[in-house]
């Protein structure tokens, strides 16, 4: 699974972050819950709870499939709200991995 990221830093550069995860590859022995496609559902639903949270003032989400994909966009008036929610966005990306295993 390919994961792309692309933001707008505060110097209005484009930055890019990308990494791969070898979901094929997983052991299911050690994690026998792990379901592809489950876990991608329910990264897509904390990532869309996380959105909710945030004033449209602030800030705009808009999250999206791109086949097994899941495209996050934040855009924001101020650089200051663009940062805080691309960092709170990320972190509920993140921790819903470990609830995933569980």
């Amino acid at each position: 699974m390919l994961f792309n990221y692309q933001w707008q830093g505060l110097q209005q550069q484009i930055q890019q972050l990308s990494f791969s995860l070898p979901l094929q590859e997983v052991n299911r022995k050690h994690h026998k819950k792990f379901v592809a496609n489950s876990a991608n559902q329910y990264v897509y639903i904390e990532l869309y709870k996380a959105a909710r949270k945030i004033n449209p003032k602030d800030a705009r989400v808009n999250i999206y499939r791109q086949g097994q994909d899941i495209e996050v966009q934040v855009t924001s008036r101020s650089p200051e709200q663009l940062e805080k929610w691309q960092r709170t966005i990320q972190r509920s990306s993140s921790a819903s991995v470990p609830t995933i295993l569980r």
